[in-house]
């Protein structure tokens, strides 16, 4: 015992250590481990009430998104075919150039693809036409009038031999882009 008594010290650091080593340390690791659960637990929770609370928000936001994804829907062409598309609006810009006694020079069509950013389908038109000033501008109006989403990239106009009540000879240049949902017409690049 008297042995003891003088390592009484040492024995006490030890057994302090032992205590603290396998009762304190796995202690104070379970209560971490715990305490993060449960600011995981409450992240979640505030998560779900801040949804829960901004429900009618996230609704009305919802539905105005498929009001505007409605309007653009109505602004795409309906291309279910794109040789037929073709076909169809070329028919069209020739008669009613025919009826307005113009004279087509160039009528083509480029290759469509989809735009990168809309991933809306393009096809590009590139039109020369020729005729009286009056009856040009006419047919531009008409031609605008009944498309839907399309965007003149470029427009180049020419005039010669104006006269007094005459706005003469107009010659006409038109690249024009024709927009439609990809997947309606099958379209694969």
């Amino acid at each position: 015992m008297k042995e003891l008594y003088k390592y009484r010290v040492s024995l006490t650091i030890i057994a302090c250590l032992v205590i603290l080593n396998f009762v304190v340390v796995p202690v104070l690791s379970w209560q971490e481990s715990k305490g993060e659960a449960l600011l995981l637990a409450q992240k979640k929770l505030n998560k779900a009430k801040s949804v829960i609370e901004n429900k009618e928000h996230i609704n009305a936001t919802s539905e105005q998104l498929q009001v505007v994804a409605d309007d653009v829907e109505r602004l795409l062409y309906k291309v279910e075919n794109i040789e037929d598309f073709k076909l169809e609006e070329q028919t069209r810009w020739q008669s009613l150039a025919e009826s307005q006694e113009l004279r087509i020079k160039r009528f083509g069509w480029k290759t469509p693809f989809i735009e990168p950013i809309s991933g809306l389908g393009r096809l590009d038109l590139e039109l020369q036409i020729e005729g009286d000033g009056d009856k040009i501008v006419d047919y531009l109006l008409d031609i605008k009038a009944k498309d839907k989403l399309a965007i003149d990239s470029e427009f180049r106009l020419s005039f010669r031999g104006q006269r007094e009540q005459q706005l003469g000879i107009f010659s006409v240049y038109l690249n024009r882009k024709f927009y439609f949902d990809p997947n309606s017409a099958g379209f694969q690049e």
